[in-house]
């Protein structure tokens, strides 16, 4: 067994040098360079579906508040409602009560006055 080292990867790219010339007329310089791609659209997207995302969240979040918020309307309607109704039929027996004692007074002073 030899204890040689392996290349591990066979194919070298050498970085950018005087080797590799290219000709181009609009270029000043006769050594390559390398210019970035532009990936402003790319990053502007990316930001975009940030932003969807969060505003998709945010209203999401708003229903359940609104929600809430009218389940809490409806429940104090309710109760409300309710506590009316007993205030009506309580109000309702005393004015009966009421009519049954004057009906009875009627009756005594005619009595009384016959």
């Amino acid at each position: 067994m030899s204890h040689v080292k392996k290349n591990r990867n066979p194919y070298v790219y050498p970085g950018p040098s005087s080797v590799g010339t290219v000709n181009n007329s609009n270029n000043n310089s006769d050594t390559f360079q390398y210019k970035p791609p532009n990936n402003t659209g790319t990053i502007l997207g990316i930001i975009g579906g940030v932003l969807a995302s969060v505003g998709d969240a945010v209203a999401t979040i708003g229903a359940i508040i609104q929600l809430d918020v009218d389940n809490a309307d409806d429940f104090q309607s309710q109760v409300d409602d309710f506590t009316s109704d007993q205030e009506k039929e309580k109000m309702q027996k005393e004015i009966d009560d009421l009519q049954d004692k004057v009906a009875t007074l009627e009756k005594l002073i005619r009595n009384k006055l016959s």
